[in-house]
């Protein structure tokens, strides 16, 4: 079960990203949202990377943030 929820949380931040991503050209034209969004998938990944004990998101976060 505890690999069930690490792979969940592997999912939700890999698709968090990638939105953030696809949308950062709109984002970047209203600079109070870009910077609330941004703070907030950083926040999002600090919780997870501290919540996770597996190495497989302790790895797949930081390897995730470099592609931001």
């Amino acid at each position: 079960m505890n690999n069930d929820l690490e792979d969940a949380r592997f999912r939700a931040m890999s698709l968090l990203t990638k939105v953030f991503l696809q949308h950062l050209s709109s984002l970047t034209k209203d600079e109070e949202l870009f910077r609330g969004i941004w703070l907030g998938l950083l926040d999002f990944m600090d919780r997870y990377i501290n919540i996770g004990r597996g190495e497989t998101l302790a790895e797949a976060i930081p390897e995730s943030l470099k592609n931001v």
